[in-house]
């Protein structure tokens, strides 16, 4: 609740700051004769167009221009599925090559060396610099309380 407030609140500074400078920027391309009277009127009307579609992002479901439709939440929706598909797939990855770390190798000459240990601490350190690594007082606060 509290992010989808902040992202409408993000929302209107954006469309406020993109209206305010390319109104501006019209008043003074008009003012210096770069832009005609039926230009300055379209620039502004294209500014005010695309500030209301900032403004409503959220909202529009779906978006149709000369017969050609586009389905804005559907590809949204898919896009967010593929993403937390993409990041359990990378987590259940780095499970795996822990567990192949771990493994023995095996042979007679692996009676009296384990090299497990360097291969372990490398696939830790590549865990830690993506991020997944967790500190002790991350996973305390993970882990609710009865």
């Amino acid at each position: 609740m509290f992010k989808e407030h902040l992202a409408e609140i993000a929302r209107i500074g954006a469309a406020a700051a993109v209206t305010s400078f390319m109104i501006t920027f019209g008043i003074r391309a008009f003012g210096l004769g770069l832009l005609g009277d039926g230009a300055f009127v379209s620039f502004v009307g294209l500014t005010l167009i695309v500030c209301t579609v900032i403004l409503l992002w959220n909202r529009l479901s779906e978006l149709s221009l000369l017969g050609s439709r586009v389905k804005l939440r559907d590809l949204t929706n898919s896009a967010e599925d593929a993403i937390k598909n993409l990041e359990r797939g990378r987590i259940n990855l780095y499970r795996t090559i822990l567990g192949l770390k771990m493994r023995f190798s095996g042979g007679l000459g692996r009676l009296y060396l384990d090299d497990r240990a360097e291969g372990f601490l490398d696939a830790v350190e590549v865990i830690r610099q993506e991020g997944l690594l967790l500190t002790c007082r991350q996973i305390y606060t993970c882990i609710p309380t009865p």
